[in-house]
């Protein structure tokens, strides 16, 4: 990765004559230099995080990284981490609760049925709840002096809504 660091005080250093001024004259030049060093240091943290923002992709590794790394500083805790997660299924498939058995012992229908028509599966059960969202972003608990949920939760919609995929829906939740 590029460094942008400038020394000014290496640079005071080595411009001015030995023999001008003196060590006073040295010292003087570098406090001068004092806000453009600050300035430096502005612009070395802009210039990594343009860095990493070109690099973004949709990938989810990548995505919890740039959501970690920019709202870290929120966080009650900050060893926890923001992490995104698969969407829920809208349902479980009849083989998948029938494993061990044999899937042609399977009855699709009840016996007082007519046998001819097609039976509808049921891929989902009644009490499960269904979401239409892709994934979800689930943020740890976050110090509310600093910032609120309903800007914490703008942000982090604003960033993954510019690197998600398009048509993938998503939704941030508070553990």
């Amino acid at each position: 990765m590029r460094s942008y660091k400038i020394d000014t005080d290496k640079m005071v250093n080595q411009l001015v004559p030995h023999y001008l001024g003196g060590r006073r004259l040295v010292l003087f030049l570098q406090s001068l230099l004092a806000p453009l060093k600050s300035l430096g240091t502005i612009w070395e943290d802009w210039a990594t995080n343009k860095r990493i923002e070109a690099a973004m992709t949709s990938q989810v590794i990548m995505l919890e990284y740039f959501l970690n790394r920019k709202f870290n500083q929120y966080l009650l805790d900050p060893s926890q981490r923001i992490v995104i997660s698969d969407g829920d299924t809208p349902g479980v498939p009849l083989y998948w609760e029938a494993a061990l058995s044999d899937i042609s012992d399977m009855i699709l229908y009840a016996k007082n049925e007519n046998s001819s028509k097609n039976p509808v599966l049921r891929w989902k059960d009644e009490k499960m709840i269904t979401t239409d969202y892709s994934f979800t972003v689930s943020c740890p608990p976050i110090n509310t002096q600093k910032i609120s949920e309903e800007e914490l939760t703008a942000m982090i919609s604003y960033y993954v809504g510019l690197y998600r995929i398009a048509g993938k829906k998503f939704i941030v939740i508070y553990s």
